[in-house]
């Protein structure tokens, strides 16, 4: 079985760590076509699953008809649509709540969260990259400056401090923001019991490490209602699972979701988000097992019609 990953984007690259896991646990060679790498995405990945096939997209039309599979890992990369959507052996994995690519059969897609219209099949594409309960504990059990919560902001640090602000907890809590592009300016808004560290524009296995050493994961933080409301997600949230950090969302979010090991909030009220010394890691270890149990259910009938 031969399989094969298009990506004609130099972003995206986050969507390749479950199908190379799902690759190797299997034992089915994988080749990946694709762009420039942005943010050293190759060699993250290369740290976890040794060595990889890269090949420049290009290429991919005169070598597609050697692969069994498919894996179209964005839903509106045009790259090569001409030969992919003349293909039954493609699944295209949407990002978006709508159906941008409704010329690929509706069995053929897999959605990235289950969205606000509900009716696609759905996998969170997470991963182990801390592998074990007892991985997460040791690295942990390391830090004696109390709690450290991880909160993403997609380009400029437009984070809702007033929600922030709420995270409540009688440890210590050090706030790790990382940006794309800038760093916050306005910090001194921030609550004074919060210490303040942050990063932007770093590298991937820069980005992994800051994650691995911390307790929690704080999504739904900035004004970006389409992942609060089931119409796109925030890449916090796989990565919460990848790294056995605790998740932290709004009670409108996990509607969608049904996360079980989540602390939730009420998006826009003021009341504290409370928190814990239990980050409850075999929990989240349970529940990221279901997850990647879902993807592999979804796409071993596709592999084997």
């Amino acid at each position: 079985m031969q399989l094969a990953i298009l990506n004609g984007f130099t972003f995206h690259y986050e969507m390749f760590g479950y199908i190379l896991y799902f690759c190797k646990k299997h034992d089915f060679p994988l080749t990946i076509y694709t762009t420039d790498d942005e943010y050293d995405w190759k060699l993250f990945y290369e740290n976890i699953f040794s060595k990889i096939i890269w090949k420049h997209f290009s290429l991919f039309e005169e070598e597609h008809e050697q692969y069994d599979f498919i894996f179209l890992t964005t839903d509106d990369d045009n790259a090569f649509m001409n030969i992919i959507n003349k293909q039954t052996n493609v699944l295209c994995i949407d990002h978006c709540f709508i159906n941008r690519r409704p010329e690929i059969d509706y069995t053929k897609h897999i959605a990235i969260r289950p969205f606000a219209d509900n009716y696609r099949k759905w996998a969170l594409p997470c991963y182990p990259i801390v592998e074990t309960v007892y991985e997460k504990e040791n690295v942990l059990s390391q830090i004696n400056d109390g709690i450290h919560i991880v909160i993403f902001s997609g380009s400029y640090g437009d984070y809702i401090i007033s929600q922030i602000n709420r995270l409540s907890c009688s440890s210590k809590i050090t706030l790790h923001l990382i940006t794309r592009y800038e760093c916050v300016k306005n910090v001194d808004n921030f609550d004074k019991k919060f210490t303040i560290v942050q990063y932007y524009n770093i590298s991937t296995i820069q980005m992994m490490d800051v994650v691995k050493m911390a307790h929690y994961i704080a999504c739904d933080m900035t004004n970006n209602g389409d992942h609060i409301f089931g119409k796109s997600m925030s890449g916090s949230l796989p990565l919460s699972f990848s790294n056995l950090n605790r998740l932290i969302l709004s009670k409108q979010n996990n509607a969608y979701y049904g996360f079980t090991s989540a602390i939730t909030f009420e998006f826009g009220s003021f009341e504290p988000i409370e928190l814990g010394d239990d980050i409850r890691i075999n929990d989240i270890y349970q529940e990221r097992q279901k997850l990647m149990d879902s993807f592999s259910s979804i796409v071993m009938p596709l592999l084997n019609p």
